[in-house]
């Protein structure tokens, strides 16, 4: 039988206020650092320059967004989720020895998160290949109003995959796994909370999407106060994110192993 913890939403949630607020110092200053490059990341996705056909240009992109993903991915593992693993299990944490633990741990959480999404890429291709053909075969050609049921139906296995690999990163990071063997074991503690976790993963898509085209917004502007908003505005949603990732792999920890055997 699920323990509680694991099985509320509420609690998951209302936790990870908990512990952002009492280590706001921490978790800010690597959440600011974080959406700097963010920030800047969004006003060139809105800028003309993304709309010219230059394949360099998207490489130059692609690149960015790499190199902005790593970033905040180097304040995950050495700061946001080993202290919130810490302070949600209610023990001391060291900052010094969660830097000295968390960076070996960026390469492969960054490869876990790749391999996560690249393969929910192939899934979602796949199965709209795999539709497009049937219904072509049923239909005789492909109608303009199957098209939209179509895209909706090829998200369903990249979902699935999404939420069986919710916590594929603080798994790699705290068990310091390699990115399959991660995978793996998400999905064993994901095992008959699917939809709590697909919950709680539509609450952070949610979340990322206000951020994102509200908030940031303002960094379009020209003027400084504006930029400072959106900076200040994922400075808290990135590690709150991150924490409530770290609180859901904790509870479902705790729901299968028991609270003894958590190290």
């Amino acid at each position: 039988m699920a323990v509680q913890s694991a099985a509320s939403i509420s609690r998951v949630l209302a936790l990870s206020v908990s512990v952002l607020s009492r280590h706001f110092l921490l978790f800010f200053p690597a959440g600011a650092i974080a959406s700097l490059p963010l920030v800047l990341l969004g006003r060139l996705l809105r800028s003309e320059q993304i709309f010219t056909l230059s394949i360099s240009a998207l490489l130059r992109l692609l690149v960015y967004a790499l190199l902005t993903r790593l970033l905040m991915i180097i304040c995950d593992c050495t700061v946001t989720m080993p202290v919130a693993f810490q302070a949600v299990r209610q023990q001391p944490f060291s900052f010094i020895n969660s830097l000295k633990a968390g960076l070996p741990r960026v390469i492969p959480v960054m490869l876990t998160e790749i391999i996560t999404v690249v393969l929910a890429m192939i899934a979602m291709l796949l199965s709209a290949a795999i539709l497009g053909l049937i219904l072509g075969l049923i239909l005789g050609s492909m109608s303009t109003g199957a098209v939209p049921v179509l895209i909706a139906l090829a998200f369903v296995p990249a979902e699935l995959l999404l939420t069986t690999w919710l916590v594929g990163a603080p798994v790699c990071l705290i068990e310091r796994t390699g990115p399959w063997i991660s995978l793996r074991r998400s999905v064993d503690l994901t095992k008959g909370h699917f939809w709590i976790i697909l919950g709680l993963l539509l609450f952070l898509r949610i979340g990322a999407l206000i951020t994102t085209e509200l908030f940031p917004s303002l960094g379009l502007g020209e003027h400084t106060v504006l930029i400072i908003s959106a900076c200040l505005c994922y400075a808290i949603w990135l590690p709150y994110s991150s924490i409530v990732l770290v609180t859901i792999y904790h509870d479902l920890r705790v729901t299968q192993e028991g609270v003894q055997q958590i190290a």
